[in-house]
């Protein structure tokens, strides 16, 4: 027969009647069991539900309630419950319903619940918990067992990506699983890809080893001249190092950096290309010249006296200092050449984000907003002639930030390493820096070449030098703030500007004794 629902509603006509706190029906003709009625009073009635194969009559009688029974009769205040668990944080569930992690408290009815607990990496713990009056006795705590194993990944080569599932993982790190079957990919370039599954099992550890398998081409190499030395490197790491002409019958497949160098030519950087199962001919020529730019000058290293007796006392001792060789600007950096740097990099300078920076006032610095680098000595707009002026209202940090930016966009190492306001400097990097006070004081004097001139080039400042007089009201008496570059005689060396146009930026800091301290080598 057609199984139907239905629903009983039992009306009590007596407020005084004995209600039973459960319901426990039974057929009064047949010997047939049914499941147990749970019911509730709403508004005097007791309502309840189940199923039946075929319809017939049944009488109510009154029961003891065991822990086997779900009673949920609300007729008591609800009371509270701790339920906590070690780890904490796992999620509970009352009668399948979510309530929270564990370490809370919550409010319930006194009778059987249905509990289960789940947590990430643990087994589910499920069971009947009785909440009582007692609130002392409604505090339920769980431990819970770990439902993982251990997965550990021997990988060559070590570089390869490794995803478990399609979820990209590290390879150095062991990998706590839950139980089951996992599908592990292992990739990388110049390799065939590797897939297989493992099994993880509960407080298991297993070794998956992974050795992927290297795809070769070859290469046939020339230049000219072939005394030239020439590297290929990967990743910044050198593969092979060899002079003029070579052949590879084997060589991993991918992209490498190739460097080609020999004195009296330009050094020659490229990119090479392996295929898998293919021959890659390269024939170069190199081409006679400097790697220097012509905007820079060497200087060659040698010792000098640094600081003076006449000057500031931050300047003495005078003291010997022995430089290695190096390369400066002809120039200091003119607006023109920052602005490409900032229309490329979109930075923001220290006055664009301050909103400000200083002006010389009658003799004194003042602080005045909107100023930045576009802005010339007394914070106007400069209008586009003047970008071979030198750029101005520049902080180090800027000064920085353009040094690391003009390395990198030539293929060079970067001096600086920047992280928050902490700033170092690798003197051995090939990429661009502040010099030192040393080598700044060095090359204005003219270096090895230096004629003990007063100043950068001569002893008559006007021919090497931009400078402003000061009247008697503490004005400058000079018609513009800043000149364009180089338009003054150079030094010994050839650099221009060291006596005068506007301040230049060095690698260290301020320190009133200094001097007196200060290593006597670079």
């Amino acid at each position: 027969m057609k199984k139907t629902l239905i629903l009983l509603i039992l009306s009590i006509f007596s407020i005084n009647s004995q209600i039973p706190n459960v319901l426990d029906v039974k057929p009064t003709e047949s010997s047939e069991q049914i499941p147990m009625l749970s019911g509730y009073f709403e508004n005097g009635v007791i309502i309840f539900s189940t199923q039946f194969d075929d319809l017939r009559f049944y009488s109510i009688h009154e029961k003891v309630v065991t822990k086997d029974d779900h009673v949920n009769l609300d007729t008591n205040d609800p009371v509270s419950v701790t339920i906590s668990s070690t780890p904490s944080d796992a999620e509970i569930f009352i009668d399948e319903l979510s309530k929270g992690k564990t370490r809370r408290a919550l409010f319930l009815h006194p009778g059987s619940y249905k509990l289960r607990l789940t947590l990430p990496y643990y087994l589910s713990v499920e069971g009947i918990i009785i909440v009582t009056n007692d609130e002392k006795k409604n505090n339920f705590q769980y431990t819970l067992i770990k439902n993982t194993g251990k997965l550990k990944i021997d990988l060559k080569p070590v570089t390869a990506t490794v995803r478990i599932n399609n979820k990209e993982v590290k390879s150095s790190e062991e990998q706590e699983l839950t139980p089951g079957t996992y599908q592990i990919e292992a990739e990388a370039a110049g390799y065939s890809p590797y897939k297989s599954t493992v099994e993880v099992k509960r407080g298991e550890k297993i070794t998956e080893k992974i050795a992927l398998k290297q795809k070769f081409g070859k290469l046939q190499f020339a230049i000219n001249p072939p005394e030239a030395q020439c590297i290929l490197s990967q990743s910044g790491v050198e593969k092979y190092r060899w002079t003029g002409l070579k052949i590879f019958s084997t060589i991993g497949e991918g992209t490498y950096d190739l460097s080609a160098k020999l004195p009296g030519y330009k050094s020659y950087t490229g990119k090479v290309i392996i295929k898998e199962g293919q021959k890659t001919i390269e024939d170069l020529q190199m081409t006679r010249g400097s790697d220097i730019p012509d905007w820079m000058i060497r200087v060659e290293g040698g010792t000098f006296i640094i600081g003076s007796n006449g000057g500031e006392s931050n300047e003495q001792p005078m003291h010997n200092v022995t430089l290695d060789t190096f390369f400066i600007g002809k120039t200091e950096v003119t607006l023109g050449s920052f602005s490409k740097f900032i229309l490329e990099t979109r930075y923001q300078t220290t006055a664009d984000k301050d909103g400000y920076s200083w002006v010389m006032r009658s003799g004194n610095w003042n602080k005045k907003s909107g100023v930045n680098w576009r802005c010339d000595t007394n914070g106007d707009r400069r209008p586009d002639s003047e970008t071979a002026h030198p750029v101005i209202h520049i902080s180090w940090v800027d000064a920085i930030a353009y040094c690391n930016w003009l390395s990198e966009k030539e293929g060079l190492q970067k001096a600086y390493s920047v992280s928050g306001e902490n700033i170092t400097c690798n003197f051995e990097a090939d990429g661009y820096r502040l010099p030192t006070e040393a080598e700044w004081e060095y090359a204005a004097r003219g270096g090895t070449k230096s004629k003990g001139y007063t100043y950068s080039g001569s002893n008559n400042l006007n021919e090497v030098g931009w400078y402003g007089a000061l009247d008697n009201s503490g004005n400058s008496t000079r018609e513009k703030g800043t000149s364009v570059v180089g338009k003054r005689i150079p030094n010994e060396l050839g650099i221009y500007d060291m006596s005068g146009n506007v301040y230049e930026w060095c690698w260290d800091w301020f320190e009133e004794s200094y001097y007196s301290t200060s290593p006597g080598t670079n």
